[in-house]
């Protein structure tokens, strides 16, 4: 499925619930064309120039042309496809030839990489003299998404209807690495009900702007899952923002870290299903008590 198509069919939350879309689009239309990034009909290297040798050399395998031809017109790239690609850096007989599949590898990722090191400079509200070597490190985050999408990791993602494990991998590791490299933390907000309250609601529908396509976000969220709980439990928020935090602690549950969960299997469980649970509880009991009325 390629990631437009999950976004046709999991679309931005500000639609199904009716609010001004964030960006000035028509809610349902043109959204689409956004988020994530659009279906594209064509693409062009970014990251190399014309006559790029190292290009020339990457290109001269078969089976990285024929990926690369297919991603230029517009394709989704396979798992396997970006596991072969990944294997032939490992097994590139010249450090020239290794560097070369690994830069193709990262520009095929580059686009989705670029977006979430621009929302992160946006969000994460990083300092304009930061951002050339914020840049820098935006690349080496790339590189080490890239590197920790090996085959056991990419295959045994349980995340689901996601048009590349290895995509949803690589680019969590590179999300990870910027909000750590932006040193930042979760806000500390008011412990005041209506202030809270408030607070949530106003940085939830921040970062709902920053919707991915994979029932998550560019960014990670500043809000603490503690105070999303807490939040839910109050009652009597905002429909959207209430609406749009169950979904992404059900998703994070099974899905979300990826690497986390790899090495840890019950992590979701025990991270985000006990407070899901939580969350849910008070419902679960007013329905039995009319049940049983």
């Amino acid at each position: 499925m390629h990631e437009w198509d999950l976004a046709a069919s999991n679309p931005c939350p500000f639609c199904p619930k009716l609010r001004d879309c964030p960006h000035g689009l028509t809610p349902t239309t043109t959204c689409l064309d956004l988020w994530p990034l659009g279906r594209p009909d064509s693409r062009s290297w970014h990251t190399f120039e014309e006559g790029d040798p190292n290009l020339r050399i990457a290109l001269a395998n078969t089976v990285v042309s024929k990926m690369a031809d297919r991603w230029l017109s517009g394709g989704q790239l396979t798992d396997d496809e970006y596991l072969s690609l990944r294997g032939l850096v490992n097994e590139a007989g010249t450090d020239e030839a290794a560097a070369a599949f690994l830069l193709v590898l990262n520009e095929f990722l580059w686009t989705r990489g670029y977006q979430q090191y621009c929302d992160a400079i946006e969000f994460y509200e990083v300092d304009r003299d930061r951002t050339t070597v914020y840049y820098v490190l935006n690349g080496l985050g790339l590189l080490g998404g890239i590197v920790c999408a090996n085959d056991y990791m990419v295959r045994n993602d349980t995340s689901v209807r996601v048009p590349s494990h290895f995509e949803r991998v690589a680019l969590e590791v590179h999300r990870v690495f910027l909000w750590a490299m932006a040193h930042r933390s979760f806000l500390k907000l008011p412990r005041d009900r209506t202030a809270f309250r408030a607070a949530v609601e106003r940085n939830w529908l921040e970062v709902l702007k920053y919707g991915n396509g994979y029932h998550g976000f560019t960014v990670y969220p500043r809000i603490h899952i503690e105070d999303l709980v807490r939040y839910q439990l109050l009652g009597g928020g905002d429909d959207l923002v209430s609406w749009s935090i169950s979904n992404w602690v059900i998703w994070s549950m099974t899905a979300y870290p990826s690497i986390v969960q790899t090495l840890c299997p019950d992590f979701g469980a025990k991270a985000f299903g006990a407070r899901l649970r939580k969350m849910y509880e008070p419902l679960v009991k007013s329905y039995a008590s009319r049940s049983s009325a």
